[in-house]
């Protein structure tokens, strides 16, 4: 018997910086007329503090604290559309959450890609200078990355075009 499955009411959208998470998710939210969070944000407002300044004061382990706490207040709504930072499905617990809660979208990029788009930012907390430091950890979280609900690739895609195939995978229109 084939049932169909039930529309979600949740997205989540998640994978490496400078894959478009946070300008996808918003304009996700925007097309399904949805609500959009970010869980960076949100811990940055709770804070008063940046990402970057958080890593800085309080430490990477504090701040996987936090960003849980957000996700976790956030996952009980509908038809809401949460951009996670790249590290907060890697949490285990975090993870099936999502999962059985939502739709999970890992986004990712060629490194090539990758090095275009972050080349020009250097407010992220785990963006050194060097970009052989970004490649490492990419290649550490690829595994866990790939595990992580539908993949799109988003190299050479518009945030637009990004959407129209989270919609399609989802089975939303906007």
């Amino acid at each position: 018997m084939n049932e169909k499955k039930t529309l979600t009411k949740k997205i989540v959208v998640t994978g490496f910086m400078g894959t478009g998470k946070t300008v996808t998710g918003k304009l996700l939210a925007s097309k399904l007329k949805w609500l959009h969070f970010d869980t960076d944000a949100l811990a940055e407002n709770s804070e008063g503090a940046s990402v970057s300044d958080i890593f800085q004061k309080k430490g990477e382990p504090y701040f996987r604290k936090l960003e849980k706490r957000c996700f976790e207040g956030l996952i009980s709504l509908n038809e809401v559309v949460i951009t996670t930072g790249g590290g907060t499905l890697l949490d285990s617990e975090t993870l099936k959450t999502a999962n059985n809660e939502g739709t999970v979208i890992c986004l990712w990029a060629s490194e090539e890609e990758l090095k275009k788009r972050l080349s020009k930012d250097k407010a992220r907390p785990l963006l050194k200078s060097d970009f052989e430091d970004v490649l490492k950890l990419l290649k550490e979280r690829e595994p866990m990355y790939k595990k992580m609900g539908h993949q799109i690739d988003t190299t050479g895609l518009t945030p637009e075009q990004v959407c129209q195939k989270i919609m399609a995978v989802t089975g939303l229109n906007g």
